[in-house]
């Protein structure tokens, strides 16, 4: 009887530890979730040490959305919101956007607790059919996108060269190959657009109104959990992407909250997924959820239990992620836009030589280059991700 509190306990402090080493992760630039459950070397049946991992990608998920914001370095999933985020900040109005992004995350995972299990059985059905032909949707979707660019065929060059840098990168052997890749193409590439622009971030209003109603936001959480069932079933497609085709599935180009309320549904639709993925395929879509396959048995009994650990995990690090971001909003005076830049630059760098030595320094520079001139041309990011996709396809056709 004595060990069922102590096991509620221990799965508590374990949120809250996760909560707040995913805090960290989300607000520096540089590190990753993946990076962290890699160094775990605990084995066997570890329930608190899968909630505290589970935990800390949730929570570092949400607060990517706080740095794509304030510091200006989007992960992979914030891409599509870095211009929509600045807007909000030039306008004073950053407080709302994190808003959405805690109010999106709550109902998004809510609705995942009641349609978690059916989906399951979903899943199964539609990978057994389609698993044949993954990279071929894959491919297609990428084409898709890259048509509807305003240059495709610049579009379609840019995929190409950083489909080409993702096979060399991952071809030398780094540790991890994917802090100087991503962060070039995506991070620091946008930072020295940016930096150009303004020394300044003004002081943001504390009280903001949201544009966008309850039913937006509502149809904005639902339409990213059927986008986001496509990452579940297609390798290497990306919560960008993704949100790029959830915008046809809506009809037209979203406003700049509802392309944050989408995003961030997608992103904890993703992780919810790669759960689902775990327990009904065998296989997780990030490094964290494969971790947790490592440590614990996925029977239907550690799935709630995870699931709704992460909830908890949504609803702290929510709350959390609009305090924070009410602070920071009324110290912005303490940052001078260009230095901060420029302190984020020097931060990723030192990092890179420390984990991937002077080749990362390399690959940091090259697809550094490449991210800038990509932001220059006006060409969207996510054809940058032909640095995941084009080794994905490779590897089907038996080319890797």
């Amino acid at each position: 009887m004595i060990l069922i509190p102590l096991m509620i306990i221990s799965s508590i402090l374990a949120i809250i530890i996760g909560v707040l080493v995913g805090i960290v992760i989300g607000v520096v630039p540089g590190l990753h979730a993946n990076t962290l459950s890699a160094i775990i070397l605990a084995g066997g049946d570890n329930l608190e040490i899968s909630i505290f991992l589970f935990s800390m990608l949730v929570s570092s998920n949400i607060f990517d959305f706080l740095a794509a914001c304030y510091l200006g370095v989007p992960e992979e999933g914030e891409i599509l919101v870095r211009m929509p985020l600045h807007k909000l900040l030039l306008n004073k109005r950053s407080l709302a956007g994190m808003r959405i992004v805690a109010m999106t995350s709550v109902m998004t995972y809510a609705i995942f607790l009641g349609v978690g299990f059916l989906l399951k059985d979903a899943i199964i059905a539609l990978y057994d059919m389609i698993k044949g032909y993954a990279w071929l949707i894959l491919a297609a979707i990428c084409m898709h996108l890259i048509i509807k660019e305003k240059n495709s065929r610049l579009a379609l060059i840019f995929f190409t060269i950083s489909g080409l840098l993702g096979l060399i990168t991952f071809n030398i052997n780094l540790k991890d190959p994917f802090l100087p890749m991503l962060t070039g193409l995506f991070g620091i590439g946008s930072l020295l657009i940016s930096g150009r622009k303004s020394e300044k971030i003004p002081t943001q209003m504390k009280k903001v109104v949201i544009d966008s109603d309850f039913f937006d936001l509502a149809k904005a959480s639902i339409i990213g959990i059927l986008s986001s069932i496509v990452m579940a079933l297609v390798p290497s497609m990306s919560p960008s992407q993704v949100g790029l085709l959830s915008e046809d599935v809506e009809g037209g180009k979203r406003s700049d909250e509802r392309m944050i309320a989408s995003m961030s549904s997608i992103n904890i639709a993703d992780l919810v997924l790669s759960l689902i993925s775990l327990l009904t395929l065998g296989k997780g879509r990030s490094g964290v959820v494969e971790k947790i396959g490592t440590l614990l048995i996925i029977d239907s009994n550690n799935y709630f239990v995870l699931l709704f650990s992460g909830f908890l995990s949504c609803v702290l690090s929510s709350y959390l992620l609009v305090k924070s971001a009410l602070w920071v909003s009324q110290r912005t005076d303490w940052f001078n836009n260009r230095l901060l830049n420029i302190g984020v630059i020097l931060f990723v760098s030192i990092l890179t030589v420390a984990i991937d030595g002077p080749v990362g320094i390399i690959i940091l520079a090259v697809s550094t280059i490449i991210g800038y001139l990509c932001d220059k041309n006006k060409i969207r990011k996510s054809q940058l991700l032909g640095c995941l996709v084009i080794p994905t396809i490779m590897f089907y056709l038996n080319f890797m």
